[in-house]
């Protein structure tokens, strides 16, 4: 029985194909026209097995040639696309920054603790990313040491940072055991000390986090001359007794100092200063033993900010923790601007210190100590440069306490995180009373602009928000924040009116009438919907 009629190439049709297919140095030169034209020439003459096995060879062979030109073809597709997209990205706002801004970007975010960026993300984001990161010293000044640091890491930075100051952040780990650090973290503390002995290399800048109290210090690198920063928090003992670490330094170029705790351990840490005469920022807790403070203060003339707490256990009724017991005089700080105090730290500060040029002053939890004595500590010169008033975890607000703070005369800002429905209460008690008696100004502020309150969740079934609460403000507010927030297992609900008031010129009680507020409505978020 005959075959039946195929298409079939003839010889020479054959040849010139297949010579073609295979002169083709890649799979995109390859015709397509050319080929089908070549496969439709058929003579449809009958042939034998040994034909059909070689026409099948030569029908896989082009198959195959076909299959890499597809995939070739995909392949370029994809390249394109890829092309496509960074000629999308070149044209965005960032990419047509020069070199010289796009630096600048980096050390802004580098110099930003809450962005955690470091070096490495930066140098994978792009080839300019990596070039212009590479190229700017200062962006590899800031390092980074753990008890997982690479030796090569650090050289790396070091190399790269050239002859530029460095800023190092040291984080302790912590054994759950004893609280002590590993050995690892202590040979890389070791391994940036000599590396940190080259010349021409200055730290000017040092945080170390959740050091412990019996824990090992780089001391060489506390003994730097060219430091201006240390930041230091310290992790309470398990157990108390045991030597009291030192801090033995001497810096004439320091200007931000800070000691913190997360516990109370008065008296732990002895610090032994000999001169500060540069130091603008001073931030002590109870790690600091009393008498190291005093001394502190006693040679700070530049002092502009000062945050301390306190936690002192005890009566404070005796003269034992003020500086004349230590043979020391009482703090005289010309250029303070900014006082941060917690409770024992009002008992022991305001009544001896002499602060005439203070602006700012933060009251924390003053549970035992009425506020009212506090703001009395003060002298007449500093109640009458007070311009913003903070209070933090403050309790139940008494007439007296509200009236004291309405009578600084250049208070322009306060802000308190907890008044209670007691407090609005008595102040909308004042108010009725200055309005009942409109001769007599019973506030005495007069340049009271910003007000910032945080209530409890209650506040809004008592009081109708916001009108009820413009009413007892002051003539001059321009500015009300009024924060509410209600906290449960799964929800939290948050309302925040942020008033622009207009004001008629106060004349006398009727401009309350007048007032016009402009408020949006209040926004609520909740963590189920």
């Amino acid at each position: 029985m005959p075959l039946p009629q195929e298409g079939t190439l003839t010889y020479g049709q054959l040849r010139s194909l297949t010579t073609s297919l295979l002169s083709l140095d890649r799979p995109s030169e390859l015709d397509n026209t050319s080929v089908t034209t070549q496969l439709g020439s058929i003579s449809r003459e009958p042939y034998g097995l040994g034909f059909c096995d070689s026409r099948l060879f030569q029908l896989e062979k082009i198959h195959n040639l076909l299959q890499s030109t597809q995939t070739w073809l995909q392949k370029e597709k994809l390249r394109v696309q890829a092309m496509r997209k960074r000629a999308q990205n070149q044209s965005l706002p960032i990419s047509r920054l020069p070199n010289e801004l796009l630096s600048q970007i980096f050390l802004f975010s580098m110099n930003r603790d809450n962005l955690h960026v470091w070096q490495e993300p930066t140098l994978t984001t792009c080839s300019r990313w990596r070039e212009c990161a590479i190229a700017t010293p200062l962006f590899w000044s800031w390092i980074y040491v753990d008890e997982n640091t690479e030796p090569s890491e650090l050289a790396l930075c070091l190399s790269r940072s050239l002859t530029t100051s460095l800023d190092v952040t040291i984080q302790y780990p912590l054994d759950k055991q004893d609280g002590q650090s590993s050995e690892s973290i202590i040979d890389s503390f070791a391994l940036l000390e000599r590396l940190l002995m080259k010349p021409l290399k200055q730290i000017v800048s040092i945080t170390l986090h959740n050091v412990p109290i019996s824990g090992w210090v780089p001391a060489h690198i506390l003994q730097t001359s060219s430091l201006q920063e240390l930041y230091c928090d310290y992790i309470p003992p398990k157990e108390s007794g045991g030597a009291s670490p030192e801090l033995l330094f001497s810096h004439t170029h320091l200007r931000d100092l800070r000691l913190l705790t997360t516990g109370c351990v008065p008296g732990r840490v002895s610090l032994h200063p000999t001169t500060f005469p540069s130091l603008s920022f001073l931030d002590v807790s109870s790690v600091v033993c009393i008498e190291n403070v005093w001394g502190i203060l006693a040679q700070c003339s530049a002092l502009e900010t000062f945050t301390w707490d306190a936690n002192i256990h005890g009566e404070l009724a005796s003269n034992q923790f003020f500086p004349t017991t230590y043979g020391l005089e009482a703090p005289i700080l010309p250029k303070l601007k900014t006082l941060e105090l917690g409770h024992y730290a009002c008992a022991l500060f305001l009544p001896v210190a002499v602060i005439p040029n203070v602006e700012t002053i933060v009251f924390r939890n003053p549970r035992r100590r009425k506020l009212t004595q506090a703001i009395l500590d003060l002298d007449v010169q500093t109640k009458n440069r007070i311009r913003n008033l903070e209070l933090w975890s403050v309790p139940k607000l008494s007439e007296e306490d509200l009236t004291m703070i309405f009578t600084l005369p250049t208070l322009e800002r306060l802000w308190s995180d907890s008044w209670q429905l007691e407090s609005l209460g008595v102040l909308k008690h004042l108010n009725k009373h200055e309005m009942d008696n409109g001769d007599q100004l019973y506030w005495k502020c007069p340049h009271l602009k910003e007000l910032e309150l945080g209530f409890d969740y209650t506040l809004r079934k008592k009081y109708a928000l916001p009108d009820d609460l413009c009413a007892a403000l002051l003539p001059t507010l321009e500015a009300l924040v009024a924060k509410r927030a209600q906290g449960g297992e799964n929800s939290l609900s948050i309302e925040v009116y942020d008033l622009k008031l207009e004001l008629p010129p106060h004349e006398d009680s009727a401009h309350w009438a007048a007032v016009q507020v402009f408020a949006p409505e209040p926004v609520s978020t909740s963590n189920g919907e």
